[in-house]
């Protein structure tokens, strides 16, 4: 039975960084959206902007992966006619960016850069799977392990092997940190635009039935 050979992480390649990464809806807009020309935030709702803004930029995890796609958005399986590709992965937070290191090998030889293909993880489903066995490229069975994985769209399937059993759990945990930070920005976006609106028609939230 073969066995996929230890990722050793390389350094990190060239890459063409987004000039603005995606946002996912629900998020706080920026203060600009919100206060406009010659309006000022209410300081509440400039906390947690700042806060969203913050998050957004954070890098919380990056380095080499294998990734496959198991299941598109309609449920169709793509199994092996998808085969498993290194790539250099970055979460910034809740963007997942992912470059295809043979692209970039590629491009890097002609003096380009290779932009990445973005995955919103703010709602998505995170498994540790552990090790899987697939036909290789020659049909043989191929041992991939460490493995993670993502449903993030409708019911998508994404596996991603890592390096070795610690970069495993640290991208597990960058991943499940990210996704509960962002819901919890969340929450508190909408308590404190609860609480002003509240405030605004005088009604004591004491007051309200429980």
């Amino acid at each position: 039975t073969s066995s996929s050979s230890t990722h050793n992480s390389p350094q990190q390649p060239t890459l063409q960084q987004p000039q603005q990464q995606p946002q996912p809806q629900g998020q706080p807009p920026n203060p600009a959206e919100l206060g406009g020309p010659g309006r000022q935030l209410h300081p509440e709702i400039r906390s947690v902007v700042q806060l969203s803004n913050a998050h957004a930029r954070k890098i919380y995890m990056s380095g080499e992966l294998v990734k496959h796609v198991e299941r598109l958005t309609d449920g169709k399986i793509v199994g092996k006619e998808e085969p498993w590709k290194r790539v250099w992965a970055q979460l910034g937070g809740t963007t997942l960016s992912v470059w295809d290191m043979q692209e970039i090998e590629e491009a890097s030889r002609r003096g380009a850069e290779v932009p990445p293909t973005y995955i919103n993880i703010t709602d998505a489903s995170i498994h540790v799977l552990g090790a899987v066995t697939m036909p290789g490229p020659t049909g043989a069975p191929v041992k991939y392990t460490n493995v993670v994985t993502l449903t993030t769209a409708g019911l998508n399937l994404l596996l991603f092997s890592c390096p070795n059993p610690q970069s495993l759990v640290a991208w597990t945990a960058a991943l499940r940190l990210s996704a509960y930070e962002k819901s919890r920005l969340e929450e508190i976006y909408t308590a404190h635009l609860l609480r002003m609106s509240l405030s605004e028609n005088g009604i004591c939230e004491n007051s309200l039935p429980s």
